[in-house]
């Protein structure tokens, strides 16, 4: 079952951004594409590299459902 399985898409949109800052924030280190970006990839199934910025697409053999 999935973390975000009783939220609305801009709520975990909300989440993603705030776990994106407050990584910033820990590990001194700059996003490498801006949070907003980020999570927009990620709701769409991308997994983002914070520290590369390199963005992949998991193969459709690769997803588990929620």
């Amino acid at each position: 079952m999935s973390t975000f399985h009783n939220l609305a898409e801009t709520e975990i949109r909300v989440v993603i951004i705030g776990d994106l800052r407050r990584h910033e924030a820990e590990t001194g280190q700059p996003l490498p594409h801006p949070a907003h970006v980020i999570a927009d990839l990620e709701i769409a199934g991308a997994v983002v590299d914070l520290e590369t910025g390199a963005v992949t697409w998991p193969s459709k053999a690769e997803v588990v459902p929620a």
